[in-house]
């Protein structure tokens, strides 16, 4: 049956090809050895962070550092090169290997699971960046994280939110073939990063007032309370939240 789409043969291609390796990418991180990777990396990283934060790992760095303004760069993967504290899980199993062998440093500050509460850093944080990080955790840890979060701060402390919004693919060209390729990077985002929740600036503003923030607003691209640390390689995926503790 001869069907008439609006693409050009090209473009067709084109689509099924990215069909295809969405496929592949989703199954690696569903059922492949990069989901099982993942996996085994929780189960030693969560423990060994908890431990770290509970013998005041975190609390004796901070105090080594003596910061005028401590500013907490939580979930920080690679985005070391700055003059926050950066914050992120214990190395997993590779990591510790390649640590071990003199390939690989530990480049964070801090070992800091915030969806488990570190009782020795309560209000020491002036300003706590999340960059990429909520999406990353399950909806009822969610609220958790952010409660912890609140807790760090300070009296008048600020926090800044940035997470991938799906809303800045959903407004394509009327061209169906950018349509469809819009609809691939959709589910790109949702299933290829280990992902586990979508925002929107009204869910994220319900869950921060939740944890007890106040001024919360949707702000700009580099705009707002602590605007000079969002990375430009996020801003065409993201939207951006800041918070402040009254």
């Amino acid at each position: 049956m001869d069907v008439n789409l609006d693409f050009t043969t090209e473009e067709r291609k084109m689509l099924l090809e990215e069909m295809q390796l969405l496929e592949h990418n989703i199954s690696i991180y569903s059922w492949g050895l990069r989901g099982f990777k993942t996996y085994v990396s929780g189960v030693f990283t969560l423990p060994l962070t908890n431990f770290m934060q509970t013998i005041g790992y975190n609390k004796k760095v901070l105090n080594l550092k003596k910061s005028d303004i401590v500013i907490l760069n939580i979930g920080c993967r690679d985005d070391t090169d700055n003059d926050y504290i950066n914050a992120e899980l214990f190395p997993s199993l590779g990591e510790m290997w390649r640590i071990l062998m003199g390939k690989q440093k530990i480049k964070y500050d801090l070992f800091l699971n915030i969806c488990n509460e570190d009782k020795n850093i309560l209000e020491v944080a002036d300003g706590i960046i999340l960059s990429h990080v909520l999406e990353h955790i399950p909806l009822n840890l969610a609220l958790i994280a952010l409660k912890n979060c609140f807790k760090y701060l300070k009296k008048n402390g600020c926090i800044r939110i940035c997470v991938p919004y799906l809303g800045k693919y959903q407004q394509p060209p009327n061209i169906p073939y950018e349509k469809a390729k819009n609809m691939l990077a959709i589910n790109t985002v949702i299933y290829c990063y280990g992902h586990k929740v979508m925002y929107n600036a009204e869910l994220l503003k319900l869950l921060m007032a939740e944890a007890g923030f106040s001024q919360i607003e949707e702000v700009n691209f580099e705009e707002g309370l602590l605007g000079i640390s969002d990375l430009p390689e996020r801003q065409s995926e993201s939207i951006y939240l800041t918070g402040v503790k009254i």
